[in-house]
């Protein structure tokens, strides 16, 4: 089994105004996650979530990690997290990487 593709989905939700929470940057009115979503060649698709700057998230999967995982066994958790982790040394961006590296893991994981 490989990988075919890895993808992002932004969801975002408004909060009713009696939900509404204020915070350093002022008043939360909606709620927002990112998804990445992988694909492998035998029609089996996983879910991760993560929550953060989606915009970076996005950025980090189709530039970063949708290169590097492309074609890799999605059943070798280790060598993925290895490939990872050394791309995230190899460019100096290990957090984000390493946070990233958690959601593919939740959307490889068997069920």
């Amino acid at each position: 089994m490989k990988i075919t593709d890895v993808r992002t989905i932004r969801l975002r939700a408004e909060i009713p105004s009696e939900g509404q929470v204020f915070s350093r940057s002022g008043i939360r009115n909606s709620r927002s996650a990112t998804l990445v979503q992988v694909k492998t060649d035998k029609a089996i698709t996983g879910l991760g979530s993560c929550s953060g700057n989606g915009e970076l998230i996005e950025f980090i999967v189709a530039n970063v990690l949708k290169p590097l995982l492309i074609g890799m066994d999605p059943t070798e958790i280790d060598a993925i997290c290895g490939a990872v982790h050394r791309e995230g040394e190899r460019r100096g961006v290990g957090a984000p990487l390493n946070q990233a590296m958690t959601v593919l893991v939740g959307a490889l994981a068997p069920a």
